[in-house]
């Protein structure tokens, strides 16, 4: 099952993370009540980027949150191309409004959330209202206190961030 969150506002690591606990909420705890970690894989720039402080610390909170550990992987830079999801979800997601109008964020909701593919593939879609600012800064006391394990060989796109 896929999800989507369609926001409104600016993209930023507090609207990342509030994708994926989006995602927890409706499809991820029911679909894996005995997980141990949830892993995620994004791009290594943006809101969601491997240096990105803000990314980090809001993954803190979030695992904080619902008690499980949660693994990233980036994607090398300019290769976010090789997303599974992109690839497989988005071509049938673009099928399902082909013809018809995008007046508004509703209708955009309502197209994405009737995905559907011939083997029962189906589409969760949220529209999310949350203004978010624009710029927010993490003060080192805030990031000292992440939790994170580095995966090698290469750390600075693979971490774990474990619960508080």
């Amino acid at each position: 099952m896929g999800f989507v969150n369609v926001g409104t506002s600016h993209d930023t690591s507090e609207f990342a993370v509030e994708s994926i606990f989006r995602w927890w909420e409706s499809v991820g705890k029911h679909t894996f009540p005995n997980s141990k970690k949830i892993c995620v894989t994004c791009d290594s720039g943006g809101s969601n980027g491997c240096s990105v402080r803000m990314w980090k610390y809001q993954l803190q909170q979030f695992v904080n949150r619902i008690g499980v550990g949660v693994e990233v992987s980036h994607f090398l830079c300019g290769a976010s191309k090789w997303s599974k999801v992109e690839y497989r979800l988005f071509c049938y997601v673009s099928k399902s409004w082909q013809g018809k109008s995008l007046v508004g964020v509703q209708a955009v909701v309502d197209l994405i959330g009737v995905t559907k593919t011939v083997i029962g593939f189906e589409v969760v879609c949220v529209g999310d209202d949350i203004v978010y600012e624009f710029v927010r800064k993490v003060i080192d006391e805030g990031y000292g206190s992440i939790l994170i394990d580095k995966i090698e060989p290469f750390e600075v796109w693979n971490y774990k961030i474990r619960p508080a």
